[in-house]
């Protein structure tokens, strides 16, 4: 991918990425090519909504298998996804966005849900977009909410409260 050089090259670079992965012989690849870290570096440099939103679906794609959503883990691509979910005017950035934490949510595992669970300002951010996003924005919205309450009211029937309590006071991110 384009790390360098001209946002038109860039675009292109995601565009060509993005359309390798429709077949899922490709996901292997991208990911062993390095594509995740990169991805993250254009997240975080990134000026353009456009661009970012971009390599968010990407990161979509390859989150929709749990190799996929292991890297994106490890690579802590998820602060970063967050921050733009707060802060993005974008519909389309923040539906990507959505859909990206859905899928590492599903794929991730239980670390991954546990990891978005302590974060108060996303679930601020997905109720806003219950209200204020498109309808399939909504839609995958509530899902996530959905995922995260049920994560949280099995995590606190199923722990000592003094554990529970010691919780609270992690930062989220």
């Amino acid at each position: 991918m384009a790390t360098d050089g001209s946002d038109h090259g860039k675009k292109n670079a995601l565009v060509a990425i993005f359309g390798l992965l429709p077949h899922q012989s490709n996901h292997r690849r991208v990911i062993a090519a390095g594509a995740i870290p990169l991805l993250k570096e254009q997240l975080k440099s990134c000026s353009r909504e456009d661009i970012a939103s971009d390599c968010l679906a990407v990161l979509s794609c390859l989150a929709e298998n749990c190799e996929g959503a292991a890297v994106i883990l490890r690579t802590g691509v998820l602060c970063i996804v967050a921050g733009i979910l707060n802060s993005s005017t974008s519909r389309v950035g923040r539906e990507n966005c959505i859909n990206l934490l859905l899928n590492i949510c599903k794929n991730g595992g239980t670390g991954a849900v546990s990891h978005l669970a302590e974060s108060t300002s996303l679930m601020t951010s997905l109720y806003s977009l219950l209200s204020e996003g498109t309808s399939r924005a909504s839609k995958k919205a509530s899902s996530l909410i959905r995922i995260l309450q049920d994560y949280s009211e099995k995590r606190s029937r199923n722990q000592p409260p003094h554990i529970f309590l010691q919780e609270l006071y992690v930062p989220a991110w």
